[in-house]
């Protein structure tokens, strides 16, 4: 038995539409407790939804150790989900079927009655199965999962885990229908380390903690297909105030998080600006360059909530984002608490939030009241809309105390927030509850209650911990019970759960800030201090983690920036944004922009400059990431305005020689690359050899070949003597791909094939597929076609097991290639507009460039004899059918562009202004080329005539033909 980390799979199974919901979000918090208790080293992921087949391809992909499964179990049939969320019924031989994996060594199954499913398992696997032998309570389930992990896993004894497990279970919850069956496969031995928790789990407890969306389950249900691609790419949710549009939203969000590969983004309409404001409210959540950033991410969920509130120039500024071009890579859903009249389109998917039925109408009052006081307040149904904000309303009406007489008079009075309002006022008028009222309104929404709790103690420091603690939870008790917040309790044990979060409504911070007045600057201050510090505890303790953690750390940076604490902000940006800090390690760039930014801008304010070099090279590196070149270059141009040190500045430099070279501007790259040497003296050799490398990447795209192969040899002799073998291997084929566009194939091969055998010597997979297709060019170069298939096929093969779609469309790019060369023209073509499409839709644009270049070089050999294209004809039907799939033309279009390239003098003349350093110069061509400048006039030619010959892709090489 060999020690390793141990890999569990949770599958919880919660259908939306379920009659009886299992409570997934306390099994899965319980289970992640449980497993930090244990203090091994562990991995956490989930399935979601709980579907059969994501069950089977989780297990198959995952691998994991342990299969933890928890839902509505029976003897016959499971509840399980569909691929949408929604209820269906599985029989127990089925689930157990996909459950069962040979290197499985222990299911728990959490449910009633999975005996039946337990002993299928154990036969088809041999692993140790816990199950039930009937109806399991929810408390049981929870005291067996809190004890069985630490000393199964603690102490490696399994039975002895469940023995203690099953007595806890029995004592505090009265049942512990428990079944242990043994099996052979062995777990493997559990080493001390922490729990890593998979972005899969986040998500499956994001749908879980939803809160249930009774009455609008089918519409959530109703939504899978746009947001799986189906549709346009804007959806819109719509209805009368009070309808629920926010929490549908927020619900939508959760349930489909799953779906796509980061956390849905939030932008509150009201709130979004065309910058950072410094309002003393910090309401500003967004701005439109967040926005337009999300909205250009693959593969991203943007919720824009209160449409209708937004000032008439945001709501257009929106629809113009909407509307720039079909070619929007997120997925969009926008809320409008009214019609959205003109501004959906026909093609958008659009969800009708209308008023509910009385039956749905009736569970929303007994979930907020219970059965009895709901059966009281039937009557209210038959006065107020059916909507789930105004019964929200009338449910917090009477959990005030509301009496019925009072609220009849309220609810004719057609005041819905009276309530509220009056309740607000009366809990904070001269006691803690309005102290702590401002602690939230200045630190907003999602702030751990740790952090809240340490702003309230520092605003009345003369109070001891236990009466700050009493006072706290009597403020907290006091806005629970006006219905202004909500606390989030969980079963949190110290150092293993993150702490219970407030979850504060806008709402809330409007009327509190309405009804308990702005803070004082003295109050906000010591607010934001003590955020701080407890944010700072956090960081250096590395218990934040970006999930969670990076919206409330960035707004308390924020904060103190606009409260002039900018020497704090620098402190908070640099604690988690430098090298090894965990939001730069862990972190998505969308996550982190606004903590870099802000911290950066404070970094300069206070002249800290080390400190604002690292973090202005972050934001640009966070802009660059997201694809947003010119804002990366601005930041890195920040940077050497600074006083940085030399080493930032030269940091600095080589990003925008970076970003020049990706804009495909090579000359400037190469001399930001050059202007960098200034800074190399006191720069580490390493730092030296990776900005050679990508100087040498731009003197090979200036057809500088000797510069090229200095630096790279430079730079593998520096790799090889410290043993770095990865950049050694990225150098040597960087060198090879100069050889070749050299014209140097032997060499260029000799250094391919040292690139593979270095590469599988020391198992970097990654590193297979680019050598591969470069020796496939290669031979095609040479004719040589048995060979190029043999590297072809072999870099399909190494692309499909990196499972990297950028390298699996350029080796079918390579076989469309092949295809050409042996005369399956047609199959060249088709491969060829198969490519240019995937490649398009992926965000390849270099792939598409690349089949470009090489169809238009067959268009300029294509009179060239070439077995096994015998004719011209047939060299012309296969260049067009290929021209097309490139160029996204019909084919006839593309047959009178090639008998327009075979006429040059269709073109009758060209003007071009030219730049010269002493005046702008007009060069033309009508039958011949002329100049206006004065060496022109007397010798009929100049400098500006051949500067143009010596250019690529210039009038003169059309005219040329003509002459």
């Amino acid at each position: 038995m060999t020690a390793d980390t141990i890999r569990v799979l949770f599958v919880g199974s919660a259908p939306l539409d379920s009659d009886a919901p299992v409570a997934v979000d306390d099994e899965s918090s319980t289970l992640l407790t449980s497993l930090r208790a244990a203090g091994v080293s562990a991995s956490v992921s989930a399935v979601t939804p709980a579907s059969l087949d994501r069950i089977r391809l989780a297990i198959r992909r995952e691998k994991p150790h342990i299969v933890h499964f928890v839902g509505h179990g029976g003897p016959e049939l499971v509840e399980l989900e569909d691929h949408r969320g929604a209820r269906v019924h599985v029989s127990s031989d089925s689930l157990a079927e996909s459950l069962a994996d040979p290197e499985v060594a222990l299911f728990v199954l959490n449910g009633c009655d999975t005996e039946g499913i337990g002993r299928v398992v154990a036969e088809l696997c041999e692993a140790d199965v816990v199950c039930t032998e009937e109806y399991l309570t929810h408390e049981a389930a929870a005291r067996f999962v809190s004890s069985f992990y630490p000393i199964a896993l603690g102490t490696g004894d399994l039975r002895a885990g469940f023995d203690t497990a099953v007595s806890f279970a029995r004592q505090v919850a009265g049942q512990a229908p428990y079944h242990f069956i043994d099996g052979t496969t062995p777990l493997p031995r559990p080493v001390p380390g922490t729990v890593g928790v998979d972005r899969s789990f986040v998500a499956a407890r994001r749908r879980h903690q939803a809160p249930r969306m009774i009455g609008r389950e089918q519409q959530l249900l109703d939504l899978h297909p746009f947001m799986a691609g189906a549709s346009a790419p804007v959806a819109w949710v719509t209805g009368p105030p009070l309808a629920g549009v926010s929490s549908f939203l927020r619900a939508a969000g959760a349930q489909f998080s799953w779906m796509f590969p980061t956390s849905p983004a939030e932008v509150d309409l009201r709130y979004v600006a065309d910058r950072v404001l410094t309002s003393p409210q910090g309401e500003v959540q967004q701005t439109w360059d967040h926005v337009r950033a999300w909205f250009d991410t693959d593969g991203a969920l943007v919720l824009v909530d209160n449409f209708e509130k937004a000032p008439a120039p945001a709501q257009q500024r929106l629809l113009e984002l909407l509307r720039e071009g079909p070619e929007t890579k997120a997925r969009v859903i926008v809320g409008c608490a009214g019609p959205p009249d003109s501004s959906a389109r026909p093609d958008e998917h659009t969800v009708e939030l209308g008023p509910l039925s009385k039956e749905y109408a009736y569970a929303i009052l007994e979930q907020a009241l219970g059965s009895s006081r709901a059966e009281k307040h039937r009557w209210v149904l038959e006065l107020v809309p059916l909507l789930p904000g105004r019964l929200g309303l009338v449910a917090g009406d009477v959990e005030n105390g509301v009496g019925q007489d009072r609220l009849r008079t309220l609810l004719r009075s057609g005041d819905p927030r009276a309530g509220l309002a009056r309740q607000v006022e009366r809990v904070t008028d001269g006691k803690p509850a309005k102290r702590l009222a401002r602690c939230l309104v200045a630190a907003g929404p999602h702030v751990p209650r740790e952090a809240v709790f340490a702003a309230f103690t520092r605003s009345a420091p003369s109070a001891s911990t236990p009466d700050a603690h009493s006072a706290f939870e009597t403020a907290a008790s006091a806005l629970r019970r006006a219905r202004v917040l909500w606390v989030s309790e969980v079963q949190a044990v110290p150092r293993h759960l993150p702490e219970a979060y407030f979850s504060v409504s806008n709402d809330f911070l409007r009327v509190a800030q309405d009804h308990v007045g702005p803070a004082p600057a003295s109050e906000r201050r010591d607010s934001a201090l003590a955020l701080l510090e407890y944010a700072l505890d956090r960081a250096r303790a590395d218990t934040l983690s970006v999930t969670n953690d990076a919206l409330w750390v960035s707004k308390v940076a924020q904060l103190c920036h606009e409260l002039a604490l900018d020497r704090e902000a620098a402190e908070l940006g640099m604690a988690l944004l430098h090298k090894n800090g965990s939001f730069r390690l862990s972190g998505s760039f969308a996550d982190v922009e606004l903590l870099a930014k802000v911290s950066f801008e404070a970094a300069r304010r206070t002249g800290e400059w080390d400190a604002a070099g690292q973090l202005g090279l972050v934001l640009g590196e966070s802009y660059y990431k997201l694809g947003r070149v010119d804002t990366a270059a601005e930041a890195f141009q920040q940077v050497l305005a600074t006083q940085a040190p030399p080493g930032r500045k030269l940091q600095a430099l080589r990003a925008l020689g970076q970003v020049s070279y990706r804009r495909r501007e090579y000359t400037a790259s190469l001399d930001f690359y050059q202007a960098a040497e200034e800074y190399v003296a006191e720069a580490p050799e390493d730092v030296v050899a990776t900005l050679r490398h990508h100087r040498a990447k731009a003197y090979f795209r200036l057809q500088r070949i000797p510069e090229a192969v200095a630096d790279l040899e430079w730079v593998i002799e520096y790799r090889r003597k410290t043993n770095d073998v990865r950049s050694m291997i990225k150098a040597q084929h960087e060198i090879a791909r100069v050889w070749q566009s050299n014209g140097d194939l032997e060499e260029a091969e000799r250094a391919y094939h040292l690139v593979l055998s270095g590469a599988e010597t020391v198992g970097f997979k990654n590193f297979l597929a680019p050598p591969l297709y470069q020796l496939t060019l290669l031979e095609l170069s040479r004719l040589r076609l048995p060979e190029a298939k043999g590297y072809q096929n072999r870099c399909q093969q190494a692309a499909q097991e990196m499972e990297d779609p950028f390298w699996q469309i350029l080796a079918d790019l390579a076989g469309a290639m092949i295809a050409y060369s042996e005369g399956r023209w047609k199959d060249s073509a088709s491969l060829i507009t198969a490519t240019v499409e995937r490649a398009g839709q992926l965000g390849f644009p270099q792939i598409v460039e690349d089949a470009r270049q090489w169809v238009r070089a067959q268009v300029e050999q294509r009179h060239t004899p070439r077995a096994p294209i015998t004719s011209a004809g047939q060299a012309d039907e296969a260049i067009a059918d290929m021209l097309a799939g490139v160029e996204g033309l019909p084919a006839r279009k593309i047959a009178k562009a090639l008998r327009y390239a075979e006429e040059p003098d269709r073109i009758r003349s060209v003007t071009i202004q030219f730049g010269s350093e002493s005046a702008t110069r007009t060069v033309t061509w009508n039958g011949r080329w002329t100049c206006d400048c004065d060496l022109f006039s007397e010798t009929g030619n100049c400098s500006h005539l051949v500067g143009i010959s010596l250019m690529e892709d210039t009038p003169w090489k059309w005219s040329r033909k003509a002459t």
